[in-house]
């Protein structure tokens, strides 16, 4: 077993957590092998053992062995012996004076952060993320930073470093940290977010499956728009505001420019080899505050189909949250895999294919509402 790595029974499967993060869903027989491993049997052993109890399928049970024992090898969850190594921090004052391509402010409902940013690049992807809430207030309450590195950057807060390498997504997470400090996060899903008076219906799923068009023609429809691609959830299931501008992809833009005019003359950029443009509704969000989740909605557009509505078990919810994108807060641990494993299990959780816009927003207000 690999230095880091455990996992979490729940009801209805296994989920393994990696040394580095990751997470791992095992099937019944992947978690008995798991289990046998954790015990301390060798291959031969799991496979002799699982063979007496069915030896009509021996052959298949050896191969299957050898198959997610060279797999889980493969992904580092097995015998990996190299040391774990733990960089030191880097103070800011060993990087130097910097010479900052932007430096904006941006408005965070009451919280005003100075942005600071080298590289032109990342200026220019951040840039267009933060815009929306950019300010001419004076004296901000924090600072993030994203400086220059051989690894491409690094995060600061408050001229302490916050996460070794540059991403959007910790950039957002160090502002959330920022925003919401009494609602610590727990859980990161690839997903947006939209409420109906005090109650949340959150839409999760893989890049191009409708999550943005739905969640765009619900909050012309008057509800509230809490997020969209990243939803950052707390340790009591609450999904924390977190209104940047959505990007409506190229096939979504007839669709919504009925109710979204500005859309068609927005400037148009490129996300994930699609052509998209950026929506900038409201950001009232911001006086909602944190609010639990009803409901999980995982939406799927297909083309001409019919609006079809399909209750999920936990393990199939899961399964579809690591498939979306699905990121257990670091520095993570069994107690807080078992935390969102608990909330996860009192939360119902729907697919919902579709073809038509407007029904697929009729049916998650119906959820929303029965909620």
């Amino acid at each position: 077993m690999s230095r880091g790595v455990r996992s979490v029974v729940f009801d209805g499967g296994l989920l393994v957590l990696g040394g580095d993060d990751r997470l791992f869903l095992l099937d019944e027989l992947a978690a008995q092998i798991w289990h046998a491993i954790e015990s301390g049997l060798s291959s031969s052993e799991i496979t002799e053992a699982l063979t007496e109890a069915n030896p009509e399928q021996s052959a298949s049970i050896r191969r299957d062995v050898t198959t997610l024992l060279s797999q889980w090898r493969d992904k580092g969850l097995l015998d990996q012996t190299a040391p774990i190594v733990r960089r030191p921090p880097m103070p800011a004052p060993l990087f130097g004076e910097s010479a900052w391509a932007t430096k904006w402010r941006c408005r965070f409902g009451d919280l005003v952060v100075e942005i600071a940013v080298e590289d032109p690049q990342q200026s220019e992807l951040l840039g267009r993320r933060f815009e929306h809430f950019l300010t001419n207030s004076a004296d901000p309450s924090a600072c993030v930073e994203v400086r220059k590195s051989p690894d491409g950057g690094v995060v600061f807060v408050d001229g302490h470093e916050y996460a070794r390498t540059y991403t959007v997504r910790n950039v957002q997470r160090a502002l959330l940290g920022l925003v919401w400090p009494s609602h610590p996060v727990c859980a990161l899903i690839h997903a947006g977010a939209v409420a109906l008076g005090d109650k949340v219906a959150c839409f999760a799923g893989v890049s191009g499956s409708g999550k943005t068009t739905l969640i765009a023609r619900l909050v012309s429809k008057g509800f509230t728009y809490l997020a969209d691609d990243l939803a950052a959830v707390s340790a009591c299931g609450r999904v924390l505001p977190w209104p940047m501008p959505m990007s409506v992809k190229l096939g979504s833009w007839d669709t919504l420019s009925e109710s979204y005019p500005t859309l068609e003359t927005a400037p148009i950029f490129e996300v994930k080899g699609t052509l998209a443009r950026s929506l900038k509704p409201a950001t009232d969000a911001w006086r909602l505050g944190p609010t639990k989740i009803q409901v999980i909605i995982f939406p799927r557009y297909l083309r001409g189909g019919a609006t079809q509505l399909s209750r999920l078990t936990q393990l199939d919810a899961l399964r579809c949250l690591i498939k979306a994108g699905f990121l257990i807060e670091s520095p993570i641990s069994t107690e807080r895999a078992e935390t969102v494993l608990q909330w996860l299990g009192t939360v119902p959780v729907y697919s919902l294919s579709y073809g038509d816009v407007d029904e697929a927003a009729a049916s998650a207000s119906y959820l929303l509402d029965a909620a």
